[in-house]
């Protein structure tokens, strides 16, 4: 098992770079299974991303991903 963050994507705050909130985390096998996870523990959550988790808790935040445009 694998642990992976969960992180809520604020478009509106960063402009062309959205802002990323941890809001908790799962443990999981692979990233579709987190994923799953994720979706299941926060229902209401509509703008989340996983990511693997990081050991070094003083690290920077990851990268947003990129905004749909289409």
């Amino acid at each position: 098992m694998r642990r992976w963050t969960v992180y809520h994507v604020d478009f509106e705050a960063g402009g062309n770079s959205p802002l990323l909130t941890e809001i908790g985390s799962v443990e999981a096998d692979n990233l579709l299974a987190a994923v799953m996870k994720a979706q299941a523990l926060w229902p209401d959550e509509m703008s989340m991303t996983v990511r693997p988790a990081r050991e070094d808790s003083q690290s920077a935040q990851p990268a947003a991903p990129p905004r749909d445009t289409d």
